[in-house]
This record gives C-alpha cells, structure tokens and sequence, in this order.
C-alpha cells in the first residue's frame, strides 16, 4: 500500500503521533542538559607525586622512571608523557580513543600501590592518579574578600561553603585558593637540642612512634566476638608537649616542649591571592562530566548569597568566572540565528508559494522535526550545546527542503483545472503527487544523512568535537523525511478542499512574477545551454581550475579561536626570585592590565602559582593574572586585540621575565586537552645539554618572526640548588647512618610532615610540621659548622665534618614523550594559523640542521593540525562514496549517479571566497561545511535528473499511446520510438523538466542559503566556532547552485544523446547484418 494512502485512511492515528510527538519532544527539551560545547577531553590520567625538595634530576631517577616503566604495561594503554621538575612528578597516560579513563582508574592506583615500597620515602603522601581532560578546568570560580582576618576566612570556607558546593549534584571537585591551612608546628631550637644532646632524628622518630593506631583483628570479649585495635593517636596538644625524646644525665626526661616550640598556627602557604592588592580567597568548581553548568552555577550562586546574607555584608563574593553565563549568551546567538534563520525560510516560502495555506504546512514542519531531532539527542546522550544547536540551525534548509518537494508537486496536480473542473481529487494530488517525488526526497534526504555517517564516526579530539554536531544533522534530516512523508500529506488532507471551484491558482505576487520571468529567462539559457554544450563545459572547467588554484592559499587552522571574555597573563620569572618579589613584579603588570583595558570587569592576581592545570609544584617565581573583561557587546574590542596589546606593554615594562598574555574559554580548554595551542616544535634526544642548546637556537630564531609574539621552552637551565654532598666512607667511620644525615638535614633546613594530630572535640585532622629555627636562614659552610649529628657511639658530630656544600645549575624541568627525553620549544602567534611560522623554521632547519642525535615533531597547533587533516580528508572521501552508493540504489544505474558527483567541486570556489570575505581560515569546522555540502548539492541534481527520467519515460508512453502502442516497461526504453523521437524528447524534457524544478530548487536552496546567514555573520561569545560553518554553506551553496543548474542539465543531456546514438547506431548496424 501506498503510504500517503495509509495516512490519509488513519487521521486518528497520526493525530495520537503528533500528539505524543509534542509531549515527548517538550519532555527531550526540558531534561536535556546545557553546555557550551560537548566533552572533548581525550581518554587520559593524571598521575602526580610531590616530593618536596627534590631536585628535577631526582625526581627523574627515583620518581618518574620507577612510574613509566610499569605503566606502559596498563591494558589499553596509547601514549605516556612526562614532566619531572623541582618537587613533583606529572605523568600523562593517554589510552585509547574511546576508553573511559574513569574505568581506568583502579588498575593506575593498584600499580601505584604496588610501586610504593620502590618510591623515595619522603614524597608527601602517595602518589595521586585522577581523570584529566575538560573536567579540570572551572566551570564556576569566585573570590572571597578577606580583608585581614585571612585565617577564620579559611576555616569559614573549609567548614561552611565547601560541604554545601560538594553536595550539589554534578559537581566533582572543589580547589581553594590563597587559603591558610592550619597545622600544629614543631620548631626546634638547635641551641637547646645541643645542650641536652638531643638529635632531631630522635625527635621525628619520636613523634612518629607516639601517633600510631593498629588493628588487632576479632578478639573474644565477655563471650562475644568483638573488633579490637590499639589507638596511641595523640588526643590534644599537651600528648605532644610531652613526648619523651631523651634522658638527661640525672635521669630525668627530656620532653618535646623542653627543646621546641609548639603551637597551633596557620601556615601561610606558598603562593598568594590578592583582588584590589588585597588579601582574597578563590574557589573554583568543577563538574563531572554529565554534570549540567547552568544548573550547578545556579546553586552557587544561591548558596553565596544565603551566606553573605547571613554574615549581615561581612562577607563578599564576586564571581570571577562563570561557564553559565557563557552558555546561555552562547547559546542565545545560535538559537537567535536559528529562528531567524527559520523566519527568513518561512518568508521566502510565502513569496514563493503565495498560498497562506501552504506557507503553515511548511512552517509546521519545521518543529516537528526540531521535536524527533531533541527525541534523538536525547536518546543518543547528546547536550544541547553549541555544536549540536549549529547542527540544527544548519539543517533547517534541508528539513524543509523535503516538505517543499512534496507540498509543490502535490500543489501541481491539485491546481490542474480544466474548463472549470479538477482534474484530480484531493486524494488523488496527495497520492500522485507524494508518489512522484517520493524517489527524489528519499535520495536527496539519505545522500544528505550518509555523507555525515564518516564525521560521526571520527575519533579523537577531532571526533569530540564533531559528534555531536554530526549526529544532530542526521536526526534532523531523518526526521525531515518523515515528517515530509508522513504529516505533509495529512496537513495537506486537512486543508485542502474538494471543490473545483475554490482551486484557484496562486494569487500572483511580485516574487511570483519575478518567478515567471526568471523561468522564461532560464529555459531559454538552458536551451542556449544544450546548443553550445562544449561552450558550458570549457566554462565549468574554468571554474574547476580556478577553484583548485585557490584552495592551497587558504590558511589551514583546527579551530577558530573564540572571544568567551577572559584571559590570563603568565609570569616567569628567574630562578632565585622571593614570593615578595614576585608578588611585586605581579602587582606591576596588575597596574598595566587597569590602566590599559578599559574593558576589564575583574581580575585576580596569583603570586608563585601558575594558572596551568596540570601545574601542581608552586614555584615562588611564577606569578598569574586571570583577567575577565565585560560582555563581548559591551566593548569595541575583541579579546585577541587586547591580548596583542597587553603582551606588548608588560614585556617592554618587565623585562627579564617571561611573559605570555593567552586567551582563556574554549582556547585554553582546547590547549588543556591538546597539549598547548600556537606554535611548537618538540626536540627528542638522549642529552639534555644539547636538546637545551638547540631549543634556545630555535627559539633565537623564532623571535624573529613577525607572526611570532612570545616564545618559551618547556624547561630552563637556571635552577640553583645547594648540595650537601657527604662521602659513604666518611660516614661510616665515624658512625653516622646516611639516612640520618640525610633526614636531618631535610628537618633542619626544609622541614618535614609527620602524621596528623586529630582533634576530638571537632573531628578536625592537622598536619604536623617538624622543622628547625635556622630553616629560614640561608644555608652556608658556617651554618653547617654549627650543626651537630648523634653518632650510633653518642657521639655529636659536626655537620661539616661529614659533608661540604656545593651550588649546583641544573635544568628546571624533565620532559619525556614515551619515555624519550624532550624538550618542546613554544610559540604565541599573532594569527591563528600556525603554517607561515612552520614553513619558516622547515627552510631554517634545512639550511642550518640540528645534531644528528637530535629529532624534532611538530607539536602544539601545529600537530592538531596535522592530525585532524587527514582523518577530514578521509571522512571526506568516504562521504562522497557513500553518497554515490545511496545515488546508484536510487537511480538503479551507474552513470547518472557519477554526473551527479561531479558536481561537487564547483562548491570549492564558493566556499573559498566566503571564508576569504569573512576573514576565516580552513579549519575541521570550515571542512565540516564542506562535508555537508556535498549532501545539499548533489541533492539539486538528483531532483534534476530523477525528475527528467520520470517525465522521459511519461512523454515515451504518450507518444505510444497516439500511435496506438503500449510501452513495455520489461524491455528495454530505447527502441520503443525512433531514434529522432528520443532525441526530440530528451531535449525537450530536459529544458522543461529543469524549469519545472526549478521554483524547488531555489526555495529549498535559498531557505538554507538564507537561513545559515545569521548564522554566518553571527557575533558574540563562541559565534567563531561556528560562523565559519554558516559562511561555507552560504557561500558553497550559491555558487554551486548557479554552476549546477546549467551544468547538470548539460550533463545530463551529453549522457543520455550519446547513449541514444550508441543504443540505435548498434541497432542500424544489427538491422543491416540482417538483410
């Protein structure tokens, strides 16, 4: 049975359809969550170990090779990098594409258990493995003023606000910043401990041995079988003023409070946070990933306000980052360019149809199919965020692309009249006129949906961030064929009236009209077209050159890079630097950002702590501003404009520091997950001395290029660090364990925790702290003549007897790539392209060659780049095949499919000059459009060839049908008529049959052209991202359009004669032979 024949013989039940279509579309919508972008972290974890004081080279040695050489044995494992610097280890493991680390997590943590008793003792707790990607980063940050009373603030936060942001649903982890942390300090006093002959290794062995708790599993207990355990865990303060840590000569002990001073304190931390140079906390929020941004800022900023509210203004909290706000503006833009994308079609369908009737139709499918594709979103997991909403707003074109095709035919037989009466019933025209297009909707709708199968099937950070917006078009056309085939024809029941004498034709208006003009002027250049077809095809080939002259200037990028209204300005500084110095060095470039950024809503300045995530060592020389500037509307500039200018200023006026002025939003979240942005090459070698010659050679070079703003290397050669370097032999003479010397000298001169003092009146657990009261002078030989080790004899010994002091430079940091030493040499680009500055360092390198020992591979943009090219490529290959297979299945031959394909690149030229008008580059976005520009225009051809084979095969059976002959649909179509026949039909049919399609053609064409225009000039927070998707559809789809209604036809006819002169050629010459 016919389907429209089917629906139209069950309203009730497409109405019970429609009906549950709306509820369960509306229920998709309201449950669905909201972000900016999908999650497009890369499968990796985070293994980071803190050893405090250690040097790069140890943590190297002891640390990071002990890790990597059993983690490349993890089950899925893909790649490993590294980074040991001063005081902690960074190991990135990298499996799989389609791995979820989170299942990975126990088999890390297992191995780290097992690696425990091969790692130094004196890293800081154990070594910590956590999920790495986009859930790092913030989505919601704010500051607490403190004004002097630092350390109650701390508490309040600790003890108030943390447990109330923990609860809310979605969130993952909560970091405070600037906070005091409270602890119980044990500060030796060396004097003391000379004189009662007390060594600190006694005291930290002492204060370890009396904080101790063990179970003593099941014991029997007046009858019952009850758990036992030994608990000796200090109960207050005073358990630890008294601890016993020696016997003076008369016997009486020595207690810990006789030799130190002990006190609840709160440690100051190394770094600082400051607002308005004043003391401030910041606490940043992150979600898990099915976590919904908009919800879980909602409950911040509630929960602030109840607490400010309560401490009656004492307390006030300034949000300094807010992911909520982003999506929502983000999101407004895309969906303001949608629905005015969908005003505009509606519009050009009236002027088109002229029929207020038809118009409704046309514009009610535009919502049902927004309601199967919400449907489907939700079915597949996916968030309404900005890939997936552009997915949409692109689709509105083809959506109703399909129900044009259906409405304009069924209209054609339903305004047949002759002599006053209908030539067709109501039923009749929806029959006939779904039948007749029902081919050409179906082909054009699944060449569309198949070219996007490769994109959705794409992985990697390429595949993260394309999914969605994949997905979301294929539902939506999906959804377009059904409500095409399905409601069309019963709206259309609906609607229409029986009676002849209200079939009147379409109010003419002055688009239709234009309309009529435009169809007479078209055929006739399409009948000048078929005369002169080599003249056409020289022209198409003109094109075709033109078109693939241009495409290799365009600038290749990964993605366009976002104006989301914050950044951040780094800071390195020296080795040697104090936090006081670089808290000055910070509060200078504080008062450039004020005086020169008007724009500037807040800002936070961190004093020895980078805003890397992935950075986990504070370092005293290191400084960060993150800086958020008012709404995009509200300003003259773009955030890359103050960028430029900010890094101009605050490197002349600081001149022997390293600084970086880099965007923040969706730039940083996509150097989070790719391992920095701009420009990078990474050197591989086996010496780290002539990796960090050649990094600086490159690096010289580089500055001299003018796209280049700033250039870093991941590591420096400038780390200082006092050795106290002891002979073995020496040691054992004169009976000091070298663990004793080594222990003593981490408590006198850095300090060392020792358990945690639990409070039993709150619960609260506190480090504590041994050190020394010459930890904070600066160590020399005389220091260490004054300095005494106990001896197994009991002898005090001189600390310089046993040991010398050296000042030794070393690297400050140690990167491996899978093992392998490197050393990556970074670049900001003043553009987003990073292939000029590429193909001047290749020239460079090939005049002036590295070491042979040493190798180099592209990193930062540049690799992204690279990577995501050729899986684009490929996606686009298989695309177009797949697309050919949908054709052929349609057509049911081989040719006219592959005429059809040729098309294709006469939509290069448009979307080159598109993007060239804009000022966009050629990015997976921008190759994304042209995917889909594949399925929009070989659809204009399949409606334009499918047609003329329908109306063809018509015109055969009418002429046999004069001569008195039926038409043998089993035989072959040619040689039923004459060869003169088929030719005069071919020609005929052609040029008809393509005026005829051609009103559709440019309604749905124009719909989509005119409706991605919003969206191309679109501006506001993330409109970069996909502005350049609009503007290749725009441009791509006008040009082909133009080229494929007098290129097609042309082929078409070329096709078709020469397989008529071949077809009666062989009959002539058959016929001959017989005679």
């Amino acid at each position: 049975m016919n389907l429209s024949k089917f629906i139209v013989a069950h309203p009730v039940l497409v109405s019970m359809t429609l009906l549950a279509l709306g509820v369960f579309g509306i229920m998709s919508v309201s449950t669905t969550n909201t972000e900016f972008l999908p999650d497009i972290s890369t499968p990796t974890v985070y293994v980071v170990t803190i050893y405090p004081g250690a040097s790069s080279q140890d943590i190297e040695e002891t640390v990071t090779d002990v890790l990597e050489d059993d983690f490349v044995t993890l089950p899925n494992f893909k790649s490993m990098d590294s980074q040991s610097m001063n005081s902690a280890s960074v190991i990135t493991i990298t499996y799989q594409d389609g791995v979820d680390p989170n299942d990975q997590l126990d088999e890390v943590r297992n191995r780290i258990d097992q690696l425990l008793s091969d790692l130094p003792s004196g890293i800081q707790g154990r070594p910590t493995a956590i999920v790495g990607g986009s859930t790092m980063l913030p989505i919601a940050s704010f500051v607490v003023e403190c004004g002097d009373d630092l350390d109650a603030v701390s508490d309040y936060i600790e003890d108030e606000i943390k447990p109330q942001l923990t609860r809310i649903d979605g969130v993952s982890t909560i970091e405070i910043n600037g906070k005091k942390e409270p602890r119980v300090d044990v500060k030796l006093n060396m004097d003391k401990m000379e004189a009662r002959g007390v060594s600190p290794l006694a005291v930290y062995q002492m204060l370890s041995m009396n904080n101790f708790s063990v179970p003593l599993d099941s014991v029997e207990y007046s009858g019952h079988l009850v758990d036992a355990k030994f608990d000796g865990k200090y109960e207050s303060m005073e358990d630890i003023f008294s601890i016993p840590v020696g016997v003076s000569a008369d016997g009486t002990p020595i207690r810990l409070e006789d030799v130190a001073d002990i006190k609840f304190v709160y440690d100051e931390g190394d770094y600082r946070v400051t607002k308005d140079g004043k003391n401030a906390i910041t606490v940043d929020v992150c979600k898990r990933s099915d976590g919904n941004t908009v919800q879980i800022t909602k409950q911040i900023k509630k929960i602030l306000d109840m607490e400010e509210k309560k401490s009656g203004g004492a307390l006030k909290f300034s949000m300094i980052n807010d992911d909520s706000t982003l999506v929502n503006s983000s999101l407004s833009t895309v969906i303001s360019s949608g629905v005015m994308g969908v005003l505009i079609a509606i519009v050009v369908i009236y002027l088109f149809l002229s029929d207020i009737k038809a118009t409704f139709v046309i514009g009610i499918s535009i919502p049902l199919s927004i309601f199967f594709t919400f449907i489907g979103m939700k079915m597949f997991g996916i968030t309404v965020n900005l890939m997936s909403l552009s997915g949409i707003v692109v689709a509105l074109g083809n959506i109703v692309g399909a129900s044009i095709l259906v409405l304009d035919q069924v209209y054609r037989y339903y305004q047949d009249v002759e002599n006053g009466k209908a030539l067709y019933s109501v039923n009749d025209s929806i029959f006939k006129g779904t039948e007749t297009v029902t081919g050409s909707v179906l082909g054009s709708g699944l060449t569309t949906i198949v070219v996007f199968i490769p994109i959705a099937m794409l992985t990697g950070l390429v595949g993260n961030i394309l999914n969605d917006v994949s997905i979301t078009f294929m539902v939506a056309l999906s959804a377009s064929l059904l409500v095409a085939i399905i409601y069309i024809p019963y709206f259309l029941k609906k609607l229409l009236k029986e009676d002849s004498s209200k079939r009147k034709p379409r109010r003419e208006n002055l688009v239709m009209r234009g309309m009529a003009r435009v169809e007479k002027c078209y055929g006739k250049g399409l009948d000048f077209s078929i005369k002169h077809t080599p003249f056409i095809l020289l022209i198409a080939l003109m094109i075709l050159v033109l078109s693939l002259y241009v495409l290799p200037k365009m600038q290749l990028s990964f993605i366009p890079s976002t104006d989301n209204g914050d950044f951040y300005i780094n800071i390195d500084l020296p080795e040697g630097y104090s936090l006081d110095e670089t808290e000055a060095v910070m509060n200078k470039a504080a008062d450039i950002l004020k005086e020169n950024v008007p724009e500037l809503k807040s800002y936070v300045v961190y004093s020895g702590k980078s805003m890397d995530p992935t950075d986990y060592a504070a370092k005293k020389n290191q400084g960060a501003i993150h800086a958020v500037l008012v709404a995009v509307k509200d300003r003259d500039r773009d955030v890359h404009q103050i960028i430029l200018d900010l890094q101009q200023r605050i490197a002349s006026s600081i001149p022997d520091a390293s600084v970086s002025v880099s965007n923040g939003g969706f730039d940083r979240l996509v150097s989070l997950v790719s391992d920095g942005g701009g420009y990078g090459l990474t050197l591989i070698g086996n010496d780290m001395d002539e990796l960090y010659q050649s990094a600086e050679r490159i690096e010289k070079q580089l500055l001299t290029y003018p796209e280049v703003m700033t250039t870093s290397v991941n590591a420096s050669n400038d780390s200082k660090s006092a050795v106290i370097n002891t002979s073995y032999d020496y040691l054992s003479s004169v009976g000091v364990p070298s663990y004793e010397a080594g222990m003593t000298s981490a408590i006198l001169f850095y300090g060392v925790d020792i358990g945690k003092f639990s409070e039993k009146s709150t619960d609260k657990r506190y480090d504590i702290h041994l050190y020394s009261d010459i930890s904070d002078k600066p160590i020399t030989n005389d220091t260490l003549s004054q300095l005494k080790v106990v001896s197994l004899a009991g002898q005090s010994v001189s600390f310089d007897s046993i040991a010398n002091l050296d000042m030794q430079t070393s690297v400050s940091q140690i990167n491996h790539s899978d093992r392998a030493t490197t050393l990556t040499v970074n670049a900001t680009l003043t553009t987003e392209s990073p292939d000029a500055v590429t193909e001047k360092v290749n020239k460079y390198l090939a005049e002036n060659p590295l070491p042979s020992s040493v190798t180099t591979s592209v990193s930062g943009m540049g690799q992204l780049v690279n990577d995501s090219l050729a899986p684009m490529i490929k996606a686009l290959l298989i695309a177009a095949f797949l697309c050919y297979l949908v054709m052929v299945a349609v057509f049911e031959r081989y040719d006219q499919p592959f005429l059809v394909m040729l098309l294709f690149p006469f939509c290069i030229i448009g979307t080159v000059l598109s993007l060239s008008a804009f000022g966009s580059s050629m990015s997976i976005v921008s190759i994304l459009g042209v995917v889909s520009l594949i399925g929009m225009l070989v659809n204009n051809g399949i409606v334009i060839a499918d047609y003329a084979n329908v109306i063809r095969k018509e015109d055969r059976i009418a002429v046999l049908n004069a001569k008195g002959q039926q038409f043998d649909q089993y035989s072959n179509e040619l040689g039923q008529l004459s060869k003169q026949e088929e030719l005069e039909i071919l020609k005929k049919d052609i040029v008809d049959g393509t005026v005829t399609r051609l009103r559709p053609i440019l309604m749905s064409s124009l719909t989509t052209i005119l409706g991605v225009i919003p969206m191309a000039i679109a501006k506001g927070e993330g409109a970069e991202i996909y502005a350049p998707l609009g503007q290749v559809i725009m441009g791509g789809l006008t040009t082909s359009m133009v080229i494929t209604l007098f290129v097609m036809p042309v082929y078409y006819y070329i096709l078709e004669r020469r397989k008529i002169n071949k077809y009666y050629k062989k009959l002539d010459k058959f016929l001959n032979e017989e005679k």
